[in-house]
């Protein structure tokens, strides 16, 4: 059975670009943004629009980790350069490769979930005592959360 699954599904997908309940996607906001957009700054040295969007990408990617090789051993460290990478050097990236991978980040998420069965979701992660739904659901908040953030972002750069 896949109930639970195809619920996450559709939650990470109305996020990107579907039609979620608070009416924001990922695609309506990134899509037609510039390289100047991306790269600008919130006022008093906040993130930028690109920043988040790294940051997205890096804990996709940590949390599919975490989940195929069944362990809660972060990689990726609060203060590791990877978790908020410096703006001058996604600069070096470019908006478009940044927010393609971003895309691709997306796919790998659907792509991951697309063979898994609700009891994957039971399933302990390591010796925790957290389920991987825990971690699935914290992936779909953590996306909602930044989302958000990115709008509060493009608000202040216009």
């Amino acid at each position: 059975m896949q109930t639970r699954i195809n619920a996450f599904i559709t939650q990470f997908n109305d996020l990107f670009n579907g039609k979620p309940w608070l009416d924001e996607t990922f695609s309506k906001k990134l899509d037609q943004l510039s390289e100047e957009q991306a790269f600008t700054r919130a006022p008093d040295n906040n993130h930028s629009v690109a920043e988040v969007v790294w940051h997205l990408i890096v804990w996709r990617k940590e949390v599919l980790r975490r989940l195929n090789e069944n362990t809660t051993t972060s990689n990726l460290p609060d203060e590791s350069s990877e978790n908020w990478k410096d703006v001058s050097l996604l600069k070096l990236t470019g908006w478009p490769k940044l927010y393609a991978d971003f895309k691709d980040s997306h796919k790998d998420v659907i792509t991951f979930l697309l063979d898994k069965t609700d009891d994957y979701l039971d399933e302990m992660i390591g010796l925790s005592d957290c389920n991987k739904e825990y971690y699935i659901a914290g992936l779909v908040h953590h996306d909602a959360y930044h989302l958000g953030q990115i709008g509060l972002i493009l608000k202040w750069a216009r």
